[in-house]
């Protein structure tokens, strides 16, 4: 399963479900703590600040779309995520 994330208009993308769910974990923690640092991304190098007024989108992604057969070309490809 792949995933965008967006925090506060920051983007994360994940493609582990066990991060994903720590993730939500952290999120949720950080809101009933009235707001608190919270690793996100990669190796949790990057820190953002979650509080109550956050804004948080998690956009799941179908394995359908990640077994496209894209080519590598230079083509843009657009994902209509209310669509899928």
């Amino acid at each position: 399963m792949y995933c965008n994330v967006r925090i506060n208009g920051e983007r994360i993308s994940l493609d582990d479900v066990d991060a994903l769910n720590r993730l939500r974990a952290d999120l949720l923690a950080a809101v009933h703590a009235g707001g608190a640092f919270v690793r996100v991304g990669p190796g949790g190098g990057t820190e953002l600040l979650v509080t109550a007024a956050s804004v948080v989108r998690i956009d799941l992604l179908p394995d359908s779309v990640l077994e496209d057969d894209w080519t590598g070309a230079d083509d843009l490809t657009f994902i209509d995520f209310d669509t899928l």
